[in-house]
């Protein structure tokens, strides 16, 4: 027997309507064709569950990462700084040593690291230091500096949050 049937359906692998109108057979599915159906469906549904859970890790661990990495290297431009402080303070006149230093320290560092290490940045390095030291943000401060990744757990937010927060110190008066 045939009758006219709209016949749309979605494709369960592109998502997309496919059919239209036209005569069909009349189908009663065996049970047996129910099930490769259902099959089909659970098997689509299944995975676009797994597929959108490996999504969701990936995105989490991109992000987690990218928090780490600018923890660390907040952390990293802290020590800088700590190192610079404590290397002026061993008897030379600070103003006029510091400066030779520091212009010192930028060519070779800029030569071997690229960008980022300009008299500029180490300097915003010393005073981040001197804002933040060591007594300041450990409750026990020891006379060897403590690993990276301990420092980097003080300071939450990436290192152009506190090179702005040292601008607007620069204006404001009292401490941080």
């Amino acid at each position: 027997m045939l009758r006219e049937q709209s016949i749309e359906r979605k494709s369960p692998l592109s998502g997309r309507v496919i059919g239209g109108i036209g005569e069909v057979p009349e189908f009663k599915p065996s049970g047996n064709d129910e099930q490769v159906t259902l099959r089909q469906d659970m098997d689509h549904l299944l995975y676009g569950k797994i597929r959108n859970d490996i999504v969701e890790l990936l995105q989490a661990s991109r992000a987690a990462s990218a928090r780490s990495v600018n923890a660390l290297m907040t952390a990293t431009y802290w020590e800088i700084g700590h190192r610079i402080v404590e290397f002026e303070q061993q008897g030379q006149e600070r103003a006029e040593y510091g400066e030779a230093l520091i212009k010192q320290l930028a060519e070779d560092l800029t030569r071997q690291f690229g960008r980022g290490f300009g008299a500029v940045n180490l300097s915003q390095m010393r005073r981040f230091y001197l804002e933040w030291p060591a007594q300041k943000i450990f409750q026990t401060p020891s006379e060897k500096s403590p690993a990276l990744p301990e420092i980097a757990s003080k300071f939450p937010l990436p290192w152009s949050a506190y090179v702005r927060l040292l601008s607007v110190a620069a204006v404001a008066p009292g401490p941080i």
